[in-house]
């Protein structure tokens, strides 16, 4: 049954036609636009003027979540009241003026303000 099935593999692969002619794919080349792109994509330029405004968000103006000024345990933090959450752990990190995406930010907690790291911790013993 198997050769039968070989016998006919080969008949119909025989009969197959082999010289058909392929089109030539055809390129067109528009000369138009700047590789380089904007302006504002080509990196520090020293002609540009720098802005000299202050990020710092005040400290008054700070809102934490529940446990993040005072944190010594390391602890997720719960940012679903905060409006703009920051990249604060006690007294470690900083304001971040942005841009920024709130929503992530409230969602994966840690990836914003991970906990310290906890090696040795494995090795000693625990009461």
């Amino acid at each position: 049954m198997q050769f039968f099935a070989l016998l006919v593999l080969a008949v119909c692969a025989a009969a197959a036609p082999i010289d058909v002619e392929q089109p030539i794919p055809t390129r067109t080349f528009a000369i138009s636009g700047a590789l380089l792109g904007p302006t504002t994509l080509r990196g520090y330029d020293p002609s540009f003027p720098t802005s000299t405004e202050d990020t710092t968000i005040p400290e008054n103006q700070i809102v934490y979540a529940p446990l993040q000024k005072s944190d010594t345990v390391g602890v997720a933090f719960d940012f679903s009241t905060v409006p703009t959450p920051q990249p604060i752990r006690g007294t470690k990190g900083g304001t971040d003026p942005g841009p920024k995406q709130p929503e992530i930010d409230r969602t994966h907690p840690d990836i914003l303000a991970p906990p310290q790291s906890d090696t040795g911790m494995c090795c000693e013993e625990r009461p």
